[in-house]
């Protein structure tokens, strides 16, 4: 879509992008309100707890999470559209949320929705989770549903037949959601990661379910391909994908620190890709660590996000990258711009909210994009490791602040654009360059 704007506003924002201080990760202001959208109600329900931003295939924006009907004391799975400008799109669910039936899965205590994927014929997968808080028990399971392309649910869809908890033959009672990850497989089939509980030929699993969400025996025969002894798959944001036919599945691997599991198109490891199939680095040693969300681009190279907190009340954040092989990228911080070896680059906190980094990092091009917490901060890494010097703020050139809240998880649009979403509410910030400014006016 193209925007049409005063010549004289036009010729502003012109010069601004030609100058020699253009910069790069400024609020978009044709996004919600001066680059921001806020929802705290639609219709009668209340949303919150963003969890997932999809782009879909027409450019609009699919948000996913939780909500609470007016009615009801209890959250359910939750999605909501979103136009490319940051409105609800009305014409989707019930005035443009579609929240989980009440007496369904999520009875009795409730649940979210964590992650979907929008498959080829329109229609759209969600995993979410399930919680039943037994006095005797605490549980939860992964469930999957799809909707349509308008919002409704799709009632053949899922692995019941039809929406139902999904089972990987070893439950896991834990006292929190039981969320999964979701990615896009080849067709309309998707890949799909969950807990494993005691018992398990393997530590961690991938499903691949068919066109109707039943487990495909076309994928390691039965659907389910279990591996690792001591690698337990990532429940942060981001932590499943899938790349040319491949599964990267994002975790810890026995407290050596994060680690990422490469997966051939039949479910096994790629045993050629870090040590027989899984990469992993102690990234801050002696310490307990966390990874948080990573990325993989077209040549296989994988980043990630790793940070552990110390007994001074401050966090240390590191980026981390390997290669298409699975060893840390000798190309990454190889000059020492940061603190850290070859392959490991140690953020500084060099802007207000440079502390846990649960937002996340994703791939732009070449560029890295971490994204920081609290505060909606952003940094911008080039391909050696160094900061992106045009990102941000001119006074903390890299790192882009907005005290907007706590920043959840970042989505890079096809465009170039970047989303940042949180809370309090649900709150989504887009990010731009001043070139996509002048590029939205003619």
């Amino acid at each position: 879509m193209r925007f049409h704007a005063p010549g004289f506003a036009a010729l502003l924002i012109a010069s601004a992008a030609m100058a020699d201080d253009a910069r790069d990760g400024i609020a978009d202001p044709r996004f919600g309100s001066g680059g921001v959208a806020t929802f705290t109600t639609i219709g009668t329900s209340t949303v919150s707890a963003p969890r997932d931003v999809v782009e879909l295939a027409d450019g609009k924006l699919l948000v996913v999470g939780r909500g609470r009907r007016s009615t009801s004391f209890r959250d359910q799975p939750a999605v909501f559209r979103l136009t490319a400008e940051g409105a609800i799109d009305s014409t989707f669910g019930e005035a443009g949320l579609f929240l989980y039936p009440e007496a369904g899965l999520t009875a009795p205590n409730g649940g979210s929705a964590s992650s979907a994927v929008e498959l080829s014929d329109g229609r759209i997968v969600v995993v979410g989770s399930k919680v039943s808080f037994d006095p005797f028990q605490n549980s939860g399971c992964t469930v999957v549903f799809a909707l349509t392309a308008n919002g409704a649910l799709d009632s053949t869809y899922g692995p019941g037949p039809g929406p139902a908890c999904m089972s990987f033959g070893f439950p896991f009672a834990l006292f929190y959601d039981a969320i999964g990850n979701i990615a896009r497989g080849p067709g309309n089939t998707v890949f799909v990661s969950g807990l494993l509980g005691s018992g398990a030929p393997g530590s961690a699993v991938i499903a691949r379910l068919d066109a109707q969400g039943q487990f495909d025996a076309g994928f390691n025969d039965d659907g389910l391909a279990y591996f690792g002894s001591t690698f337990y798959s990532g429940m942060a944001v981001r932590s499943l994908t899938s790349v040319g036919g491949e599964i990267f599945v994002q975790g810890g691997q026995g407290g050596t620190g994060p680690a990422v599991a490469r997966l051939a198109a039949n479910g096994q490891l790629v045993g050629s890709f870090g040590n027989g199939g899984i990469a992993s680095v102690d990234v801050f040693p002696g310490q307990d660590e966390n990874a948080v969300g990573f990325d993989v681009d077209s040549d296989g190279r994988t980043a990630l996000m790793s940070f552990t907190y110390e007994s001074t009340g401050s966090f240390q954040v590191a980026v981390v990258r390997f290669d298409a092989a699975g060893d840390l990228d000798s190309g990454f911080n190889a000059d020492g711009q940061h603190p850290g070896s070859v392959g490991i680059a140690y953020l500084q906190p060099a802007a207000p909210g440079n502390t846990t980094p649960t937002a996340g990092v994703a791939w732009r091009g070449t560029t890295m994009i971490a994204g920081l917490r609290p505060g909606f901060a952003v940094a911008a890494l080039s391909e050696d490791g160094t900061y992106v010097s045009k990102f941000g703020d001119v006074a903390t050139p890299g790192i882009a602040s907005f005290p907007l809240g706590t920043a959840w998880f970042i989505t890079v649009l096809r465009n170039g654009g970047i989303i940042i979403a949180g809370t309090p509410s649900t709150k989504l910030l887009k990010l731009v360059d001043d070139e996509m400014l002048v590029d939205g006016f003619e």
